[in-house]
Order: C-alpha cells, then structure tokens, then sequence
C-alpha cells in the first residue's frame, strides 16, 4: 500500500485527507479527514517514509499553515494513530525545512538539505531513528579532501527540490535549486557506511 499525506490543492490550502492507495486493486480510500484536527494539520513540501520494523510512517517539515516547520509526526499503521515527536529530551532536531529529501536506510531515516526558515539552502543530513525515537546529526569526514575511490570528497552546495535514492549503502542526490535562478545538475554519492561524499561529476 501507498500513502499520500499533505500537499497543496491551492496556493493558500493544503489537502486535509489522508489517503491510501491500494497497489493489488488500483484504488484510492480516505483514511481520515484532518480538517480541524489540531494535533495533525495537514502541510506540504514535507517528506514521508515508511520504516517497515516498526510500521510506522514518518513525516518531517514542510510548510505548515505558511511557515516552515521542524515537527516530526508518527503514523502507526497497525493501529492508525499518530503522535508527534516530542523535541528537547536530550536530543538535537534538525532545522526546520521545506524541500529537503528523505529515505529509508536500514532502520534509520536520512534527510538531506531544503531551505530554512529564512529561504537559505541547507547541505545538512540528519539521521531519525525509531529506537527512543529521536534525531542526530550525521558528521561527514569531509574536512580534508581526502581520496575516497579515485575522487576527492566533496560536500554538495546547499539546494532543496533535488532528487534522493538508495541504492545498496549509498544516498544518491541529484540536482536541485541553489537559487530560484540556480537549477543545478550535478550528481553526488553519499556513502552511509563511511560517511563520505563522492561527487561523481560536475553541475554545467
């Protein structure tokens, strides 16, 4: 099965149902109407990911009500409630963010980049986990230019709107706006065994 949490049905709204989409019969089916429901207000420009272990879907960021938010809300899929992340346990968060991507890896969601709430690009990646659930930072070893498979380690420039994939134990990130007059095209590996990013080629 597939969900669909959020999004935009006009520049000034954004879609209060939540819905599933049943991949055997091709069908679509409202979950629940959030409309008024304070604990759960729909967003959009957020990511959503599944984390099969505990059921369990995660949405982080986006705009909420035109402000971009740093809330973490829980679906639990068995038993179709929802929770919000409760923040300042010990634990960093990330910036609150639109844009940014997000994907499955192991047990552990990892988010990279969008814009903050001043509309600057982020180059950050944040890793979720559902163990005492709570957010860390991820440090990358790329202070030096040290040589990683024939490439020098690059970090990417900052972007939002760009493309994220798994593919074995690497993210694969490509594109993406810099700037609203700055598309990029470039491609970059992060390898989430290492921590290390490889740029594979350049943007141009």
């Amino acid at each position: 099965q597939a969900y669909l949490f959020g999004g935009s049905n006009s520049p000034d709204s954004s879609n209060p149902q939540f819905q599933r989409l049943d991949l055997e019969t091709m069908t679509w089916s409202v979950i629940e109407d959030l409309s008024g429901n304070p604990e759960v207000e729909p967003r959009d420009d957020h990511t959503a990911c599944f984390l099969p272990r505990y059921n369990m879907l995660v949405i982080f960021g986006g705009f909420l009500k035109g402000e971009r938010t740093a809330d973490t809300l829980l679906y639990d899929v068995e038993r179709k409630t929802w929770a919000t992340l409760k923040h300042g346990q010990g634990f960093d968060v990330p910036s609150a963010r639109s844009g940014h991507s997000a994907v499955v890896y192991g047990d552990e969601i990892y988010v990279f980049g969008g814009r903050d709430v001043d509309g600057a690009a982020l180059n950050d990646i944040w890793a979720f986990s559902m163990e005492q659930p709570h957010w860390r930072q991820v440090h990358t070893k790329d202070q030096a230019s040290v040589a990683y498979t024939d490439r020098a380690e690059t970090v990417p420039v900052a972007r939002s709107g760009h493309s994220a994939s798994i593919v074995g134990n690497k993210m694969i990130i490509f594109g993406g706006l810099f700037e609203i007059t700055k598309e990029l095209n470039d491609m970059h590996v992060f390898d989430l065994s290492k921590y290390r990013w490889i740029k594979l080629y350049e943007d141009g």
